[in-house]
């Protein structure tokens, strides 16, 4: 690739010489690529050009200089020139930057439509016909199945018949679970007040109290006595109770520190 260098330069097509890795000019007066001199300075016979991987010391406008770096990531292959402006002097890319590697390949492509088919060939000539055998060719292969027809109309419903004989009585089956017991009925009302004894030599007073007689000394004594299925209010030492719910006879019993109802 050549570029030309405008301005204060002499407009001329530069190349590198990819045998000698130099930079070369083209003298159009000799119609032949001359090299190009190297060092700075304001040499003749063409732009001066320094060839190395550092810029050179103390250019002046004008002067080229061809990065021969041969990093890809530094900027190899790459002229510059001494340029100043108003306001700065510096090196400016003088052409673009060599060829780089080529990249990797893309992706395949899509597969396209396939190709309509051919016309067919012509039909081959007949062959001799064969020996005449009597044995029976092998059976060919059996045809795929056919589809299954489509169902017939349902025919009409049939007349009911008579009803069988009644089957024996079956067996009783378990005795039920017994059920919750029902809640205590109302007390009944008090009996008469008559005095009666019993062997126990206990003698009842109404429904509420007893008459203790010791037949010893038929001294009799009278005892409290309430029945109920809660404990009476205020009981008095010596007082009975009998639980009608539990069964079961209490005396209020104090032994000298508390007082409290203890089965008898």
């Amino acid at each position: 690739m050549s570029t030309a260098i405008a301005g204060a330069l002499p407009s001329v097509p530069l190349s590198i010489d990819p045998q000698t890795d130099t930079l070369v000019w083209w003298d159009d007066a000799t119609k032949t690529w001359m090299q190009a001199p190297s060092g700075g300075g304001g040499g003749t016979g063409g732009p001066p050009v320094t060839i190395s991987t550092t810029p050179p010391a103390s250019p002046v406008v004008g002067d080229l200089w061809w990065d021969s770096n041969t990093t890809p990531d530094q900027g190899s292959g790459q002229l510059f020139v001494w340029y100043s402006d108003p306001n700065s002097s510096q090196w400016v890319i003088a052409n673009e930057a060599g060829q780089g590697p080529a990249g990797p390949p893309g992706p395949a492509g899509a597969t396209g439509p396939q190709g309509p088919a051919g016309s067919a060939g012509a039909s081959g000539p007949q062959g001799p016909p064969g020996a005449d055998s009597t044995v029976p060719g092998p059976q060919g292969p059996a045809g795929a199945t056919g589809p299954q027809g489509a169902t017939g109309a349902q025919g009409p419903q049939g007349a009911t018949g008579s009803q069988g004989p009644i089957g024996n009585t079956g067996a009783t089956g378990p005795q039920g679970a017994t059920g919750p017991a029902g809640s205590t009925g109302p007390q009944g009302p008090a009996g008469p007040s008559a005095v009666s004894a019993n062997a126990n030599n206990l003698a009842t007073l109404g429904s509420d109290s007893l008459i203790y007689v010791n037949q010893a000394t038929l001294d009799a004594r009278y005892v409290r006595l309430s029945i109920g299925d809660t404990p009476p209010g205020s009981p008095a030492v010596g007082q009975l109770w009998f639980d009608s719910v539990g069964a079961k006879m209490y005396l209020w019993f104090n032994d000298g520190t508390s007082s409290q109802w203890v089965p008898t």
